[in-house]
């Protein structure tokens, strides 16, 4: 077995296991978000949680899908309440 095979393997099994857990977590996020703050998060559920594994759509998709429940989840969610800065979600984006 080459040197660097079990590096690749390890990964590969933390993506495999890792992937669904992040989806579930998201989902229950982004339900949260929807019941806090009714009308900030758009799309539907389906919509947020299955454009995580399409890779050319998290090009421009994985963002706004954060900062909604991001936005929803801030206390005063809606057209009155304060801005809450974006910069973590930019900063993940951007990686």
């Amino acid at each position: 077995m080459p040197a660097g095979s079990w590096v690749t393997t390890l990964y590969l099994w933390g993506t495999v296991l890792t992937t669904p857990v992040f989806l579930v977590w998201f989902a229950r996020c982004r339900r949260t978000a929807v019941l806090l703050s009714p009308g900030v998060v758009r799309g539907s559920a389906a919509w947020g949680v299955l454009v995580w594994p399409i890779p050319v759509v998290g090009l421009w998709a994985h963002r706004p899908l954060v900062q909604d429940v991001l936005r929803a989840s801030t206390p005063g969610a809606g057209a009155a309440a304060p801005a809450r800065s974006d910069t973590l979600v930019d900063v993940r984006w951007g990686a």
